[in-house]
């Protein structure tokens, strides 16, 4: 064959590849759920371990740990050497970590879990983090996870006026209510740090001023709806209880469900947090709660429960990086707490530490700070468990390209240190999503699991987020079930119990 030929030829070739590389989609195409058909760029077949990390994390999205197209091109002795290292490497990333590998620091939760149904008492899940699961989102799957296998109903804690309304149920109220956030410093009016327990109060009168006498009658509502989006067990409950302080003259407040009035209460005036109950005899699904007074408390939150199972409650303090704790008076939380029983914190926190947290020094003082934060829960509420999950990936532009934020894994390994040194167990998000890089191909997936902002999960990223950690969290606890019903060796069986 002529020389000129042979050059055509390969012109031809590599033109035709150029063509199916622009046209072809960036992410590859689903032939079906395991399978995909997937065609490199110039870059990758030309630039060294390119193609292989892209593969990587393309196989955490599709949740196939060997690739077809690896396995192929290697022995069967290779593949299944290359599948047994990539098998423990992804299923240390997806594991939660304890301190010293002590699991036992959750067998009290797990524990409760198993009593929760037959004890007639609920427990409560408390999911603190910042705006990755705002809008009940992480913390809808994990809550519905746990109703289906231990019993319970309900959303849990709820604010008046959330930043982002819940996924998990209809809240609608009047117009004239306004929330303070535990972050409000700068407002003048709030001389106190009594936030309540999720970080926030609402009310529907302005902030008392002793100068202004307002002999008004001022009415306001709060109504909460099962919704279609939600999960079945979320939809029904029977324990309303309504979280309020700091009330200078009786408030009438009003259940109605249905419009018809089904109790009415005052709440007299009142410095101290307290709490008004009412236990329903039957489940409902709906309920309005009216209030009337010359002066709003503060109100801390409503809680939409069950009165046995799990509850499981979504707490999101958008912009904090878990270090906020400590800065709220004690009486912020010791009522609420007191009310239930809590065996279990989650505290997913750090992404808002990782865009600041520059040097190593500010790095180590917020795992310092943070630290400090656990402790202080875990004195608040003794026999509860916590556990932490980490930052996700998080991507900065730099120069035309998305990249790990250069200092994310440091401020990850302070805050597992952290949490370890406080007798926390951690969860791993960042690497459970693939590590570095995984957050542009969460975002470039299809459909997307993360939004243009390279920080934040779609929904559907959110829910594949909780998938992974409630398996974990399960498989502990699976674990724990098997090691408890194992007999034990030093005792004895008697004669009749030696079996044949």
């Amino acid at each position: 064959m002529k020389l000129s030929r042979i050059l055509l030829f390969g012109i031809a070739v590599f033109s035709t590849a150029l063509l199916i590389q622009l046209i072809h989609p960036h992410n590859g195409l689903q032939i079906t759920k395991r399978l995909s058909l997937y065609f490199p760029e110039a870059k990758e077949v030309f630039v060294p371990g390119g193609q292989s990390e892209r593969e990587r994390l393309l196989a955490i999205l599709r949740e196939d740990l060997l690739s077809d197209s690896i396995s192929s091109a290697r022995n069967k002795i290779d593949s299944a050497r290359l599948l047994f290292i990539r098998d423990s490497i992804r299923n240390y990333q997806l594991s939660i970590h304890y301190p010293n590998n002590d699991k036992s620091i959750l067998y009290r939760f797990f524990n409760a879990l198993e009593k929760s149904g037959a004890n007639k008492k609920p427990i409560h899940i408390v999911h603190y983090g910042d705006s990755q699961i705002e809008g009940d989102r992480i913390t809808v799957y994990i809550r519905q996870t746990l109703q289906e296998k231990f019993g319970g109903k309900g959303p849990g804690w709820l604010p008046v006026q959330p930043l982002a309304y819940p996924r998990s149920i209809i809240l609608k109220n009047s117009d004239n209510w306004k929330s303070y956030y535990f972050y409000n410093k700068g407002d003048s009016t709030i001389n106190h740090r009594l936030f309540g327990h999720m970080g926030l109060f609402s009310r529907f009168t302005p902030y008392p001023d002793s100068t202004v006498q307002d002999s008004t009658i001022h009415h306001a509502w709060v109504s909460y709806k099962s919704s279609s989006r939600s999960h079945v067990s979320t939809r029904t409950f029977k324990d309303v209880r309504i979280f309020y302080g700091k009330n200078t003259k009786p408030v009438t407040v009003e259940l109605v469900h249905k419009d018809s009035v089904l109790l009415t209460k005052i709440l007299e005036p009142a410095i101290t947090p307290r709490v008004l109950r009412h236990t329903f005899r039957n489940y409902i699904n709906e309920i309005t709660i009216r209030f009337s007074g010359n002066n709003s408390p503060d109100v801390y939150g409503i809680s939409l429960d069950d009165t046995q199972g799990v509850m499981v409650d979504n707490v999101a303090l958008r912009g904090d990086s878990g270090a906020s704790f400590t800065s709220l008076e004690d009486d912020s939380y010791k009522k609420a707490f007191g009310e239930f029983t809590i065996p279990l914190f989650i505290l997913q926190f750090g992404g808002n530490a990782v865009p600041y947290a520059k040097t190593e020094e500010r790095i180590k003082g917020y795992g310092r700070n943070f630290k400090r934060n656990i402790q202080y829960l875990k004195r608040l509420e003794p026999d509860a468990a916590v556990i932490v999950i980490g930052p996700s990936d998080m991507s900065v532009l730099e120069g035309t390209n998305w990249i790990t934020y250069p200092q994310l894994e440091e401020v990850r390994d302070a805050l597992k240190a952290a949490a370890h040194e406080a007798g926390a167990a951690y969860w791993d998000l960042y690497e459970a999503m693939g590590g570095k890089g995984s957050m542009k191909e969460w975002v470039n997936a299809n459909p997307p699991l993360a939004i243009k902002d390279y920080v934040h999960f779609t929904d559907k990223g959110a829910l594949k987020a909780s998938q992974l950690f409630t398996e974990a969290l399960l498989k502990d606890y699976r674990q724990y079930k098997q090691q408890k019903e194992k007999p034990d060796p030093s005792v004895k069986k008697k004669p009749n119990e030696i079996s044949k």
